[in-house]
């Protein structure tokens, strides 16, 4: 298969959000998932979040709205909403007309963040 003139690539950029992690404040030591819109996402958007559970492979979808105000105050997805997560479970955002963006619990923080930025390194 070549790249002929029937060939078409689509280009979708990764959906504009950041995923961030923080300790929760419940006992217990599971971390809580930080979901950022960037402020120039479309908004209102409507999203798939689907967790994977590394010890188990388990996968929990749901949907969720990310609206202007969560560019200031994160959605955040933790015990409460029924998710412990540990080091090397993840969270995948999805939308259909953007690449997933996908977090692992207890990987870097530079790493994660430098990721949904689109940079490759310190500045």
């Amino acid at each position: 298969m070549g790249f002929g003139s029937g060939s078409r690539f689509i280009f979708k950029p990764s959906i504009p959000v950041l995923i961030t992690w923080r300790e929760t404040r419940l006992p217990g030591n599971s971390q809580v998932a930080r979901i950022a819109p960037k402020a120039d996402a479309p908004f209102p958007i409507w999203v798939m979040v689907e967790v994977r559970v590394s010890a188990s492979g388990q996968k929990k979808t749901q949907e969720a709205l990310l609206e202007r105000f969560h560019v200031e105050s994160p959605l955040e997805i933790g015990v409460l909403e029924g998710h412990q997560f540990v080091p090397g479970d993840t969270i995948t955002i999805q939308h259909r007309g953007y690449r997933p963006v996908t977090a692992t619990c207890g990987s870097d923080q530079w790493e994660t963040l430098s990721s949904r930025l689109g940079t490759s390194g310190w500045a």
